[in-house]
């Protein structure tokens, strides 16, 4: 461990530092003299900050050694960070990396260095930089392949945990019935929602209001039915601003930022995707077709006695869920606040979501 004080944002992380906590096997043995700073990912994501470091070694470094690494802090916006400390984001992530990564099969960046302190609120980690691979645009949205091949790299994150014993080794990892979770959102959402209507209801349709009113009546009851799912690890933040293209090793596809992977069904993942990540004309021409390859994909890795149809369904009845992401960031976020970029990021994602909890009828799963 470090006898240095760990960074609390990219500022704080020097080339002393690297040589400290970064052993012989990243390095080939030699040191680092200069480190290159760029923050990267501005208006993709609130939750953290993540600078490549370029690295400059004393002396020639062995052919694996790499040329840039990733940093990443907690974010500096203090509301965002706040939000994150309560339920466990940074830890969560530094945990998959440390206990699942190596054992998905995905393509996941490597750690080289983690630093969990939740007394503190230090945590740190330094991953391998993807570049030059492609990295995703939410906004741009992707090809129809690259949408089947996203879905079938979750099927093959989803099929290897389905209903496993595995899933309660990971305590650290929050799953559908965890009651601080469930309260926290509700709280947030009772919180958020007169937010939301003040900001937002004269520009949604009118007929959204009354459902997201009566989802966050009723979120208690719907995440207990979600217990009788079949479970698995989740992404729950998947979508293309986290995946990576092409990558220089042959790889097609990589993901990233896991801070908020959970226990829980699998189809909340599925809807998040295809609602959020195509635009709302290609994702109804699409979709049928396009949950066929995600269930096929499930298949095809081994899990039995999930039908298809139940599948679909469990598809529609996600969508109730984009709520969540809707309405409960209302009272910490200031949208203006943020890069022109995250504010188009955020429009366009409110704007996809609303309409697929509409088309798919998704207020059909909420209680009478």
């Amino acid at each position: 461990m470090s006898g240095q004080q760990m960074p609390k944002n990219s500022d704080e992380i020097t080339a002393e530092w690297l040589n400290e906590v970064l052993d012989d096997s990243v390095t080939g043995g030699a040191r680092i003299s200069s480190i290159d700073k760029e923050i990267i990912g501005e208006g993709a994501g609130f939750i953290g900050e993540l600078t490549r470091l370029t690295l400059t070694y004393d002396a020639a470094a062995a052919a694996a050694a790499p040329a840039s690494l990733i940093a990443k802090l907690p974010t500096r916006d203090e509301a965002f960070r706040n939000l994150a400390n309560m339920i466990n984001l940074y830890q969560r992530e530094i945990r998959f990396y440390e206990q699942i990564a190596d054992d998905v099969p995905i393509r996941t960046p490597r750690m080289y260095f983690s630093h969990s302190d939740s007394a503190t609120g230090d945590h740190v980690l330094l991953l391998e930089d993807l570049a030059p691979g492609r990295v995703g645009d939410q906004l741009a949205t992707c090809s129809i392949d690259e949408a089947k091949l996203a879905l079938q790299t979750l099927a093959k994150l989803h099929a290897k945990f389905w209903n496993s014993p595995r899933l309660e080794e990971f305590e650290w990892m929050p799953g559908v019935d965890d009651p601080m979770l469930i309260g926290l959102i509700s709280m947030l959402y009772e919180q958020s929602w007169p937010i939301f209507i003040e900001r937002y209801g004269d520009q949604v349709p009118p007929e959204i209001l009354p459902i997201g009113e009566k989802f966050g009546q009723s979120f208690t009851e719907l995440a207990k039915e979600l217990e009788g799912r079949p479970l698995t690890i989740t992404h729950a933040d998947y979508r293309l601003d986290n995946m990576f293209f092409d990558l220089a090793d042959g790889s097609p596809i990589a993901i990233i930022d896991w801070q908020l992977a959970q226990r829980g069904p699998a189809m909340g993942d599925v809807a998040y995707f295809l609602a959020g990540n195509l635009t709302t004309e290609v994702r109804k021409e699409h979709q049928d077709d396009l949950v066929r390859v995600y269930y096929d994909a499930l298949v095809e890795r081994g899990v039995e006695g999930y039908e298809y149809e139940t599948c679909a369904e469990d598809y529609r009845g996600a969508a109730l869920f984009l709520f969540i992401f809707l309405v409960t960031s209302q009272e910490s976020l200031n949208i203006e606040e943020y890069n022109e970029r995250a504010q188009e990021l955020f429009e366009t994602m409110f704007d996809r979501y609303a309409a697929a909890i509409l088309d798919l009828n998704a207020a059909e799963f909420l209680p009478e």
